[in-house]
């Protein structure tokens, strides 16, 4: 029979997978969109996600493009997660300054994956868990 301590830390991985699963299929989508020309690629490049586990922060993880737009969406992560005292969180972001004016335009850059994101989650969840019942 697990301990307490034992099942907690495995529903706590399992969150913490489910996260990361639908964070990554949520971002791949919002990259992989034709919707808007994307000139110099920072647009596309400040698209990604980070985890932070407080409990154990090798569970903590990001995907971010490189060059101005990766650093650019990974400072604006960076500053979403700041004072959140969530004992995991996650955010997906468009980190470029100009993602919201080009949204406002009507070209989808993050918004329309997004939607389906707390779908992907509890599918993603509910599978883990029932992984850990099995």
């Amino acid at each position: 029979m697990k301990s307490i301590e034992a099942d907690l830390a495995d529903k706590r991985d399992a969150i913490t997978m489910s996260l990361q699963l639908a964070c990554i299929d949520t971002v791949a989508e919002a990259r992989s969109l034709d919707t808007y020309k994307d000139r110099t690629g920072n647009l596309r490049a400040s698209i990604g996600y980070k985890i932070r586990d407080l409990y154990d922060s090798q569970n903590d993880t990001s995907n971010f493009g490189s060059g101005e737009g990766g650093e650019k969406g990974e400072q604006t992560a960076n500053e979403a997660l700041e004072g959140n005292g969530a004992t995991v969180a996650a955010v997906v972001v468009a980190g470029m300054p100009y993602a919201l004016y080009v949204e406002n335009r009507g070209y989808d850059v993050i918004t329309g994956p997004m939607d389906g994101f707390v779908d992907k989650f509890e599918e993603n969840l509910s599978k883990a868990l029932k992984g850990l019942e099995d």
